[in-house]
């Protein structure tokens, strides 16, 4: 009898990721078939194709790591707002309100003061002289 693969064994990570890929890169048709194919999955953990990795972190500690589907940041000249697959960043940042989108759902908001931030390879790091929620 055959049974259905594990929830991980890599064909099912295979579409998982095949899903993500499609809704992110492809055409209209491809799009269309990964919504057909998206139900299959149902009861899978499927992380949303549209997050990147999200770390903010101050001297003393490890504030908030996490996907996250957006973030603005206070940089030193204004606001910016941050999403997947942006080009390469390096931004001197200002006081003021960050947000972070979370891939979970729910928005999370920071107070920081100072720092720098970076966006290289769908990885956001900021570090900061102080953050507080």
């Amino acid at each position: 009898m055959n049974k259905p693969p594990h929830p991980a064994t890599p064909a099912v990570r295979w579409q998982v990721n095949t899903i993500g890929s499609i809704l992110l890169f492809g055409n209209a048709r491809l799009r269309r078939l990964a919504c057909r194919l998206a139900p299959r999955l149902h009861g899978h953990k499927v992380i949303h194709p549209m997050a990147f990795h999200c770390d903010i972190v101050t001297p003393d500690r490890e504030v908030f790591n996490q996907s996250v589907t957006g973030a603005i940041l206070p940089a030193h000249d204004g606001m910016i707002g941050i999403l997947t697959g942006r080009a390469p960043l390096l931004v001197r940042l200002g006081q003021g309100t960050l947000t972070a989108h979370a891939a979970t759902g729910g928005d999370r908001v920071f107070q920081i003061k100072g720092g720098v931030a970076q966006m290289k390879d769908n990885h956001l790091t900021v570090l900061t002289e102080s953050a507080s929620e």
